[in-house]
């Protein structure tokens, strides 16, 4: 299968940097368009309780926030302006895992990362990609949070449901 476009999530974690380098290595072999995209996280304080914090504080915050995005958006540059990919860059405010899966229906491809346990930034990263996959029903491709580089598609996992067809192979 000829992969046109393709997504992929460009985010703070420490396997960004390697789910990235997968993503162009696979649009260069296809000869797709990649989109980065980085969802802002809407802040999880309740609303009685922002009314009660400085404003100062929540300009530091959507500054902070901000400058991710833009570190994102950096990284994500430079990795194309070393490839022959082309792409186009996103920035969108969402929960991650929501915002994924809905982008995700347009394209032909998602690539998202493994949860990494030893990051302790993205605690909520553990399900995002059991809820991507489950909702925009297009291929992900599921990057561990240890890949160094290599080929990729010669080893393939297809996950399925724990069915009596699924685990026999046959209807």
């Amino acid at each position: 299968m000829a992969y046109k476009d393709i997504l992929v999530l460009v985010d703070g974690s420490r396997s960004s940097n390697q789910r990235l380098d997968a993503a162009v290595s696979v649009a260069e072999a296809h000869g797709a368009s990649l989109t980065g995209v980085y969802v802002m996280q809407r802040s999880t304080v309740p609303a009685y309780a922002e009314a009660q914090i400085a404003a100062d504080v929540l300009e530091m915050h959507a500054k902070a926030l901000q400058e991710a995005a833009d570190q994102a958006e950096t990284q994500f540059n430079e990795k194309l302006s070393n490839s022959s990919a082309e792409g186009i860059w996103r920035c969108i405010e969402g929960d991650p895992s929501d915002v994924v899966a809905h982008m995700g229906r347009r394209f032909d491809l998602v690539v998202l990362g493994q949860y990494d346990p030893d990051d302790d930034l993205f605690p909520s990263g553990r399900d995002m990609p059991d809820h991507v996959v489950l909702t925009c029903g297009r291929p992900v491709l599921m990057v561990p949070y240890n890949f160094h580089g290599g080929s990729i598609g010669e080893r393939i996992m297809v996950a399925w449901n724990g069915s009596r067809t699924a685990t026999r192979g046959r209807p």
